[in-house]
């Protein structure tokens, strides 16, 4: 890089403004001047033209051919110097004379002029050519005032040449006026700059020295202007410096004298200090000696107050009495847990924690974990799933207690921290030497994150990322601490990454050794391989972690979010098993068995994974065709075990089999619907389940009911006369004996989306019409708080009842004897009263719709379809119910009456062809029984 220096600029600044200026006015003269000399050049052209105008004319009109050639020569030879060509032409442009000849006069002669008006000038590289036309006044005595003739034109080509001296002579002055100019200003610029440059040379020199150290360097001389103004200021700071100097100096050694004493007072205090830590290091392990011993005295009895409270709750109590001892119950196990957090934190804090060293089976570990943590999980509607090296090595040797401990710790804050989302487990590992293998799990959640400021804490004994959260979600603050311990005693680390709001991820890390005999290899399930199997999951890590099992098993694998992304050709594969993932919501238990019995139909073994251990719902799942349910997250070993073992239903004698269904949960039911078939039905099939079954007809006569009794659950129709479900559900939530009770949404017909506007409006589930008893029953255990029942009573009910009715003609088109005796729960009498309260209302029904269709009363109308479909629901009318069915979602979408008056004519023929027939059908049916 080129330095500048002062000078240079001086100069610079001087010369560079002159030198374009000067450049600039110098252009500018010599053009003008050039022009100039070049006007004159063609003025004097046009003068020579127009004196020879009069005479040229003259030898024109007089025909004196010789006379006008000695004229025009004598010009031209007067001129030579100027006057290279001169060339007359006539009115007719026609060449009269031509000074060398007539050889070049058609390089001159004017084309397409008829007559030229004025004088025109063409400049070439040597020469302009001048074409100057000849006009001449004739004066006659009788005429004054003549117009001017036209004879012809010059052609005279002036020379450059004699001008060409007096431009460069221009140009030469021109260009010495600039240098002198610039000589000057560069002059004067070099005086200025000696002015400047030699104070600042010498000021220059001062600086360096004082910057040396030589403190005492002064400036004496005095300059002119600014510039001895800073010279007076170089000279102040230099006196400033060696005064700073000087204190400097004097400071450091008092400061060296102070420093002195102070080590030494120091020194006595670290004598002092660790005899201190010697005294507090003795107290606090006497500390935690007297912390591990008295938790051992503490677990003790309070094991056995957790073990008889859980015999008193196996026997007969009343309900008040097993809610005491509930809280007993989770009070104790709560104390346990912080007693058991405390013994292990004393020990590793005074060193007495002493890990195993033995053979065992990692997946049985993490499996036992991860399953042990995932009805948490289930019970806030979180997707746990577990990703597993297929190639990580099983049998290995060190302590998987506390292995277990370390995982269900982290599995435990990402369930606690995490109110919606998913929880991922990620394991993977290293082989470090022939023996050592550095296994890394990641367990990463989409909860509440942990901020910068609450991560310097997150490690800290008894404390939480934040205070509130101690409030919020309860503990003691000493899970993280003794995980993040005992991965160190393993040779490993607990490291996270977070953000707010987001989630988190935390890393655990561990060594352990390969055990070179193994006791606990995984048995590959051979009899897999090369089978088909179609895999529907949603969730991404859960589907990716399921599909490298299934992949390491050599299976032949279709993969899916959703069966809508099936082919046609894939639709018609032949597969051997179907893998289904569901996440269940209170929304989507009947798509579920819909997707199950549409899969079972083509594929023999269908195995469904689901967020819940509710064995009702389970069975309810294996009823719709499937072969086994099994619980998410979906683990190596229940996965095999679902695919390789038959499912064996279990059979029962008949005498168990009534036992089973006498037994009712104690619970008390309200049940609101404004059609009476539908609430006796309703009524009949609590009946068989619950001790206390209360009725209403409409939302006002429920929420009176709900401020005066305390039910355990309320099933709701949506559609009612006086009020509706949704208001009478927000009354009651708001202001009666039963805001906490669950309700439930109870419909015929729902559009989509509809189902999840019920659940956000505030209902707790949501139930289908035609009631489906599994999932009536589901909703019973899961509301109820009692999980004892079992699972298989439908099915026994089903089996009994079946055994001993007769089937006769399922479907003759119009109705399904079959149908109606499995929506009114196998009973005979009941199908007969359905069946029967239908046909009477099918003449009423059928007038009140054809007055409000002519009315054009789309509200009337909608609900009296809405009642008639929910009518159909329990009833054996399949064809009926289709159409019903069509027309309320199409009532629902607003469409016209009028555009849906074909639908209501195939409706009201319907009705017709059901009435006809329903005497012979009714006979027919009491015939039989």
């Amino acid at each position: 890089m080129i330095k500048i220096t002062i000078k240079d600029w001086v100069i610079l600044f001087a010369v560079l403004p002159t030198l374009i200026i000067g450049t600039i006015l110098g252009v500018y003269f010599a053009q003008t001047r050039v022009t100039e000399v070049d006007n004159a050049l063609v003025n004097k052209g046009k003068h020579i033209a127009e004196t020879l105008s009069v005479s040229v004319v003259k030898n024109i009109n007089d025909s004196e051919q010789y006379g006008l050639q000695q004229l025009l020569g004598y010009v031209q030879g007067s001129n030579s110097s100027e006057i290279l060509n001169l060339l007359l032409f006539d009115h007719a442009n026609i060449n009269l004379y031509n000074n060398n000849g007539s050889n070049n006069s058609a390089e001159y002669k004017l084309k397409d002029v008829y007559q030229l008006n004025e004088a025109i000038v063409q400049e070439t590289a040597g020469s302009f050519i001048l074409y100057n036309p000849v006009f001449v006044k004739n004066f006659d005595e009788d005429e004054e005032d003549q117009d001017a003739v036209y004879y012809g034109y010059f052609v005279i080509e002036l020379s450059k040449a004699g001008t060409l001296f007096d431009k460069q002579l221009i140009i030469l002055i021109t260009l010495s006026t600039v240098f002198f100019g610039v000589f000057l200003s560069s002059n004067f610029a070099n005086r200025l700059v000696l002015i400047i440059s030699g104070p600042v040379k010498e000021m220059n020199d001062i600086v360096l020295q004082i910057r040396q150290g030589v403190l005492g360097a002064r400036i004496d001389d005095p300059f002119e202007g600014e510039l001895d103004i800073l010279r007076i200021g170089i000279n102040n700071m230099a006196q400033a410096i060696e005064d700073y100097q000087l204190d400097l100096e004097s400071n450091i050694d008092q400061a060296t004298r102070d420093l002195r004493a102070a080590l030494e007072q120091f020194e006595i205090q670290n004598v002092q200090l660790d005899l201190a830590k010697r005294k507090a290091q003795d107290a606090n392990r006497v500390k935690s000696e007297f912390l591990a011993n008295m938790s051992h005295e503490l677990r003790t009895p309070l094991n056995g107050v957790i073990g008889f409270t859980r015999q008193i709750l196996k026997t007969q109590l009343s309900e008040t009495q097993r809610e005491y001892l509930g809280t007993i119950d989770n009070s104790a196990n709560n104390l346990l847990s912080i007693i058991n957090d405390i013994l292990d934190f004393s020990k590793l804090d005074s060193g007495r924690m002493v890990l195993e060293h033995i053979p065992f089976g990692f997946r049985d570990t993490i499996d036992e974990a991860v399953i042990l943590v995932s009805a948490s999980a289930h019970s806030k509607n979180l997707e746990l799933s577990l990703d597993i090296n297929p190639h990580l090595p099983n049998s290995l040797i060190g302590d998987s207690l506390r292995v277990k401990q370390v995982i269900i710790n982290l599995l435990s804050n990402a369930i606690k921290f995490t109110n919606q989302g998913f929880i991922k487990v990620d394991v993977d590992y290293a082989i470090e030497d022939n023996s050592d293998v550095m296994i890394s799990l990641t367990v990463t959640d989409t909860g509440i994150g942990i901020s910068t400021k609450q991560e310097e804490t997150l490690f800290e004994a008894f404390s939480q990322a934040d205070k509130s959260i101690t409030r919020l979600y309860g503990g003691t603050g000493l899970g993280l601490v003794i995980a993040k311990r005992l991965a160190t005693e393993m040779g490993g680390n607990i490291t996270f990454t977070s953000q707010p709001h987001k989630g988190s991820s935390f890393t655990f890390t561990f060594k352990t050794e390969l055990n070179q005999l193994p006791v606990d290899n995984i048995v590959e399930p051979f009899e897999l391989e090369h089978k088909s199997i179609l895999y529907i999951e949603k969730n991404t890590h859960s589907r990716k972690a399921t599909e490298a099992v299934l992949s390491h098993w050599n299976m032949q694998l279709t993969s899916v979010e959703d069966i809508s992304q099936l082919n046609e050709s894939q639709l018609n594969q032949h597969f051997d098993y179907a893998l289904i993932g569901q996440q269940v919501t209170a929304t989507n238990i009947e798509d579920i068995k819909k997707l199950i019995e549409r899969l079972s139909i083509k594929i023999a073994k269908v195995i469904i994974a689901i967020n819940s251990n509710s064995l009702s719902l389970k069975n309810t799942f294996i009823k719709s065709g499937a072969q086994s349910c099994i619980n998410k997250p979906i683990t190596n070993k229940n996965l095999k075990n679902a695919m390789l073992v038959n499912t064996k239903r279990i059979e029962k004698t008949a005498d168990e089999s009534k036992q089973s269904i006498n037994e009712k949960l104690p619970l008390t039911v309200l049940a609101v619907d404004d059609n009476q078939a539908n609430l006796k039905l309703i009524q009949s099939l609590l009946t068989q389940k619950v001790a206390n079954v209360t009725l209403a007809k409409d939302g006002r006569e429920a929420f009176n009911l709900c401020c005066q009794d305390k039910y355990d659950l309320i099933l709701m129709d949506i559609q009612m006369p006086v009020m509706d479900g949704i208001t009478a559900m927000k009354k009651i939530k708001e202001d009666s004996l039963n805001a906490d009770t669950c309700i439930t949404a109870v419909t015929a017909h729902a559009l989509p989306g509809e189902k999840e506007k019920f659940i956000s409006e505030g209902f707790n589930t949501y139930l289908a019409k035609p009631i489906d008893e599994s999932l009536l029953e589901n909703i019973l255990l899961d509301h109820s708080g009692i999980e004892n029942l079992s699972p298989i009573i439908n099915e026994q009910v089903n089996s009994v009842a079946n055994k001993n009715i007769a089937q006769p003609n399922t479907f003759n088109g119009i109705y399904d004897w079959n149908l109606s005796l499995t929506r009114s729960a196998n009973k005979i009498d009941l199908a007969l009263e359905m069946f029967t309260m239908l046909i009477q209302s099918l003449p009423e029904m059928k007038v009140a719709l054809q007055n409000n269709i002519r009315l054009e009363d789309l509200s009337t109308t909608s609900a009296l379809v809405h009642k008639l479909n929910g009518a159909c629901c329990y009833v054996g009318v399949p064809r009926l119910e289709r159409i019903v069915k069509s027309l309320e979602s199409q009532v629902k979408q607003h469409v016209s009456l009028e555009t849906l008056e074909p639908e209501f004519f195939e409706l009201f023929d319907e009705i017709d062809a059901v009435l006809e027939n329903s005497d012979d059908y009714l006979e027919n049916i009491q015939a039989v029984y």
